[in-house]
Order: C-alpha cells, then structure tokens, then sequence
C-alpha cells in the first residue's frame, strides 16, 4: 500500500519507542507485507528464519524484534512486538469502511465486467477488464483484480 505522503523513519521510531539501527533519514513510502515489498517500503519481521529475506528485501525500513547489522540504504526499527506495530500503520493509513451500497462509489470497474445481483463490492476495490462478479459474490476493501477474472458465487476475497 502507498502512503498519501511519506513519513521520516524518525517519525515511526518516536511514535512505538523503536531504537533505529542504520539511515535514521529515510522516508517510507509505503507499507507492505514482504512478498510485496518495493524500495520506499516498510514491513516487518518477528522470527528468526525469516529474517534473511526481510533484511534482503526491496524494503527500505524493516520492523524487527531484535537487533541485527543493518544492510546499507536502509533502517532497522527494533520494537518487542513488529507485527503489531506493522498492524496498527495499517490501520491508521487504512481504517476500515462500512459498506453502505452494494458497490462502493469509489471501487474502479473495468470496462466489459458484469457484476451479478447480490454480489458486495467494498471500498477502495479495483476490478479489472472482462471479468464477471457472480451472484452474492464479496469483494473487500482494497483488494485489486485482474483483467478477465471469474469470481464464483458466494465467494469471498479480501475478508479477514
């Protein structure tokens, strides 16, 4: 997820009492979960077989929950508890939305989608070209499609 403006890594270390490991100047651009993550992102770690793949991610910042060398271009914040950190950067950069119409005024449809009767599509949801939404079908905020994607009936993509 891209942030609407960048917050200083800084910023994040005074908010959740993190100590910063490596460039305290950096920006985060955005926040992803690290098989998304891209330069400007921040993610986080909290166990030690995955620590490897998250310091040699694109990430930039990396929430982790002990000190490690830092790889140059990019900062540690070491916090007790990284997801929940993680989590709560989430939330404030995107709170949930109650569902007051079938489609949301703000999803993007694709040209050529047909949506059947019953199906939910939630806030901030993009859809791509050609693809059918079938009956009763629920698609949750933020979730992206592709072109040409068939959703069953009664299914569920972008829930909890």
């Amino acid at each position: 997820m891209d942030l609407p403006n960048p917050i200083s890594v800084q910023e994040i270390a005074n908010q959740f009492g993190a100590k910063i490991i490596g460039d305290s100047n950096l920006d985060i651009t955005g926040i992803n979960e690290i098989h998304h993550v891209r330069a400007g992102d921040l993610t986080f770690v909290d166990h030690p077989k995955y620590y490897k793949s998250a310091l040699a991610s694109a990430a930039t910042v990396v929430l982790i929950d002990r000190e490690a060398a830092c790889p140059i271009g990019k900062a540690l914040l070491v916090v007790g508890q990284p997801f929940e950190v993680y989590n709560a950067l989430v939330k404030r950069f995107h709170p949930w939305q109650p569902i007051r119409f079938p489609t949301s005024h703000d999803a993007i449809i694709g040209e050529g989608t047909h949506i059947e009767p019953g199906a939910i599509i939630g806030p901030n949801v993009r859809i791509g070209r050609d693809c059918l939404i079938q009956a009763n079908a629920y698609i949750g905020e933020y979730s992206e499609l592709g072109d040409r994607v068939i959703v069953q009936p009664g299914a569920i993509i972008g829930g909890d």
